[in-house]
């Protein structure tokens, strides 16, 4: 009987560590992966990169969804000092800066 006793424990307790060892294993190659997706590029949103589609919205009616946020980030020359020209980045939300090609037609904006 406590033979019978003494192998269940060894049992259940080489169970625990090998369950353990498994788990243990999974997290460390859980971090790797992880770590490499931290080195992924910036997020790019659609209005910082309008120049990949400003060509197809040449000559079309269009309908914009956005709200405050959707702004976008252009380098703007100006003279910083007599004979001195420099640059400056400014914002300019995406209706405004649409609405001011006269290649493309803003009918409305949700």
């Amino acid at each position: 009987m406590i033979l019978k006793y003494s192998k269940s424990t060894y049992l259940l307790l080489f169970f625990s560590i090998s369950f353990q060892l498994v788990s243990c294993a999974q997290r460390a190659a859980r971090k790797k992966v992880q770590s490499n997706d931290t080195i992924a590029k910036p997020i790019k949103t659609g209005a910082s990169r309008i120049d990949l589609y400003l060509d197809l919205l040449k000559n079309k009616k269009i309908a914009i969804v956005a709200n405050q946020t959707s702004v976008i980030e252009k380098l703007q020359r100006k003279e910083v000092a007599s004979n001195v020209m420099g640059s400056k980045l400014i914002t300019q939300h995406l209706v405004d800066f649409l609405h001011s090609d006269t290649r493309i037609t803003v009918k409305r904006v949700f």
